[in-house]
């Protein structure tokens, strides 16, 4: 911070030195000019004040152009630093949320697993209730699985995610995550669809694939006031366009641009009260990249949200 402000004084002051340096040059030039053109109307050269006033003109120009560049420089460095700082800030202040938030996360299934434990240990339960406790156990277990593969993937950074050597075909994935969604969240209303007459398989990582599907259905759930999400599978010429709709709140236009970016989530970093980490649509574009497909989000009238993948065929 102290940085900033002493790099902005010494920019204010340069803006400051240069239009004093500016006023005296022209002041100069006035001066010069002034006593050279008493001298020629002494010997009456017309020729000569002609020049002189040619290089008066000049001179005034050129002070004047310098000065504007320079200033021009400082104001553009000023602006560049300020953009720079706020840049930084704000990054600063999503790692840190994002800390907080993930912290929150993994503690939430690992004290439930620490809380079932203790149950099992200390009281005498029937089969039914230990059953229930054990399945709850593996929910809260695979939930923690996903968060950490979620954050492995995007340790990767600018690294290939996969190679795509593998063939599957687009709806068994969607089938079988949908399926897993529905045991996860019941009372989240899931609908597939499927418009694909003789469907072909296309060179898929699945296991990334159905994880980036499933953070973009999740999102859904969250922001999506329980509302029903569909999946629809449908071929658009060399591709196949899968579209995830919501009735939800919907994203507005001014976040559109930045849901797909690292450790961003929608809203008030302060106030904000949903879960997530902000990896989840960030790893989803990821994916979607690496299969050489494209995704963008959209308004779904009257309202919520559709997040249209659009993933390449196999020429054949």
């Amino acid at each position: 911070m102290k940085i900033k402000w002493f790099t902005y004084s010494v920019l204010l002051y340069l803006m400051l030195a240069s239009t004093w340096w500016t006023v005296l040059l022209f002041e100069k030039n006035e001066s010069e000019y002034k006593a050279k053109k008493e001298l020629i109307n002494i010997h009456q050269d017309l020729e000569e004040e002609q020049s002189l006033d040619d290089e008066y003109k000049r001179q005034k120009w050129m002070i004047l152009g310098e000065s504007l560049f320079l200033g021009g420089t400082l104001i553009a460095g000023m602006w560049l630093i300020y953009r720079g700082h706020k840049k930084e800030i704000n990054s600063i202040t999503q790692q840190n949320n994002f800390l907080l938030a993930i912290t929150h996360e993994l503690k939430s299934p690992i004290s439930s697993i620490d809380l079932i434990l203790q149950t099992l240990k200390s009281r005498k339960l029937n089969d039914e209730s230990k059953n229930e406790l054990i399945d709850t156990s593996l929910d809260e277990l695979k939930r923690l699985e996903e968060m950490v593969e979620n954050l492995l993937i995007s340790a990767k950074n600018e690294n290939s995610l996969t190679s795509l050597t593998n063939r599957a075909r687009l709806s068994d994935i969607i089938f079988e995550m949908i399926n897993e969604l529905r045991r996860e969240h019941p009372s989240i209303q899931l609908i597939f669809s499927s418009y694909i007459n003789n469907e072909k398989e296309v060179l898929t990582d699945s296991r990334l694939f159905s994880i980036a599907l499933k953070n973009i259905i999740n999102n859904s759930i969250i922001y999506g006031d329980n509302s029903m999400i569909t999946v629809d599978l449908t071929a658009i010429e060399h591709f196949y366009k899968v579209s995830i709709a919501d009735n939800g709140i919907g994203i507005k236009e001014s976040e559109k641009s930045k849901i797909f970016n690292k450790f961003y989530r929608i809203g008030d970093e302060m106030t904000r009260q949903k879960k997530g980490s902000g990896l989840g649509l960030y790893i989803a574009k990821r994916v979607i990249q690496e299969h050489k497909g494209h995704i963008e989000v959209k308004d779904n009238l009257p309202k919520g949200t559709i997040f249209d993948i659009r993933i390449p065929t196999l020429n054949e």
